[in-house]
């Protein structure tokens, strides 16, 4: 009976080795035939200039693939980072638990099917198209296109996508480039061309304040031995109530904002050697976001009657202007001055400006510094905050530091172009 059993699994006990047998062969297969293409490309190569042309389409074309596209993009991301400028991290800062809100995104692009109508000879008309999906929700928006290859700028048919309000569209549009703009003189050459969308974008980010009377929290801490905030059932917006840290929450797009500071609760006599707490707020790229920062266009805080924003002309904070009362807030601004040299011109010491200089086509070495350096995030910006008001003694949350960034946000796709010249 046992051996019956035995000769009926054998079958089964030999499919898994088939299995091996049969992914071996495959992988053998594709290592020989990479070789011999290889082989025969290099080759080639030498006398047709196609080796640019090869290279030229694989960084356009591989990062598109799924999963391998996912992975190439992580290693050249993770490698250049260390490779290219090992000490450009920006800060040190400590982690802000941050929320990102749920809310639906105030403005979402997409740039599709970008790609060249034909293979080109050199020196002819040549077009590519591409469809834009765009959408607004809160606010109107203009959304600028443009293209261009290494060194040609091409020509858009349509410059411009104004959005209204609560609005949404999806433009074919066209990148042109006029006959003898592009001239290879090889055989066989390739181009590669970037589709880049630009457009205003506005990031608010808040974070509570826990605020009570000097006298009512020593008290506790002295009965307890504990943070008051221990007593506050709070789960989503107080990070750690020991601690008296808070959680930033952020609206959707291509910024997160954290606000971090001194440990809550605070009181109206300030943290014991100053009357006044210590704050900062710290922008990154949000990974989820395709593009990069072209100009930081403003920042500003606002604060209830509450609260007073410190201005003590030291080194230690930057400096903010009281510009408005909007309703129950007061709105203080960062100087100009101090943003361009914590955001603008962050890539100054590379010869770079500020970030508009930065343009759509990224190739150059100094160039993909800077752009590494801000998808780490920016200096971050200190202020220092005064309780000058209590609505009671008693532990309460007050609508705390509310931060706006105006900013533009710029994203690019990539198409490859085949240029070819018979004479040569």
């Amino acid at each position: 009976m046992r051996e019956t059993i035995e000769r009926g699994l054998s079958p089964l006990r030999i499919f898994p080795k088939m299995i091996a047998w049969f992914i071996v062969i495959i992988v053998l297969f594709l290592v020989l035939t990479t070789i011999f293409y290889g082989i025969a490309f290099a080759v080639n190569s030498y006398t047709s200039g196609a080796a640019q042309t090869f290279v030229t389409y694989f960084e356009v074309q591989l990062p598109k693939i799924p999963l391998i596209g996912n992975y190439y993009q992580w290693l050249f991301a993770t490698i250049g980072s260390y490779i290219i400028d090992p000490t450009q991290a920006i800060s040190n800062d400590p982690e802000i638990e941050t929320i990102e809100d749920d809310r639906e995104k105030d403005l979402g692009i997409t740039i599709e099917d970008f790609r060249p109508r034909s293979d080109f000879l050199s020196g002819e008309f040549m077009d590519l198209t591409a469809t834009i999906n765009t959408y607004t929700l809160r606010d109107s928006a203009v959304v600028s296109l443009r293209c261009a290859t290494e060194d040609v700028e091409g020509i858009v048919d349509t410059p411009q996508i104004i959005l209204k309000k609560y609005d949404s569209q999806s433009t074919n549009v066209a990148c042109e480039f006029p006959e003898g703009s592009i001239i290879t003189e090889k055989k066989s050459g390739g181009r590669k061309v970037v589709f880049g969308t630009k457009y205003d974008f506005n990031t608010e980010a808040f974070v509570d304040i826990w605020a009570m009377d000097e006298q009512k929290k020593v008290d506790y801490v002295n009965q307890y031995r504990r943070n008051p905030l221990n007593d506050v059932i709070d789960k989503k917006y107080i990070d750690d109530k020991e601690k008296g840290s808070m959680k930033t929450v952020f609206t959707p797009g291509p910024m997160e904002i954290g606000i971090g500071g001194d440990s809550q609760p605070f009181t109206d006599e300030g943290p014991g050697n100053r009357d006044f707490y210590s704050m900062f707020i710290k922008m990154d790229k949000n990974k989820d976001w395709e593009g990069n920062f072209v100009e930081i266009e403003n920042l500003r805080i606002k604060l209830t009657e509450n609260f007073e924003l410190i201005n003590d002309g030291s080194k230690r904070f930057s400096k903010f202007t009281k510009i408005e009362n909007d309703g129950k807030f007061n709105v203080y601004e960062l100087d100009q001055n101090e943003l361009d040299e914590r955001a603008n011109n962050i890539c100054e010491d590379l010869g770079l400006v500020d970030l508009a200089t930065l343009g759509i086509f990224r190739d150059d070495g100094d160039i993909k510094k800077c752009v590494d350096r801000l998808s780490k995030g920016f200096p971050r910006i200190d202020f220092g905050l005064k309780v000058v008001k209590l609505d009671s003694e008693e532990l309460i949350k007050y609508p705390g530091v509310i931060v706006e960034v105006e900013y533009k946000f710029e994203t690019q796709e990539y198409a490859f172009m085949n240029i070819n010249n018979p004479e040569a």
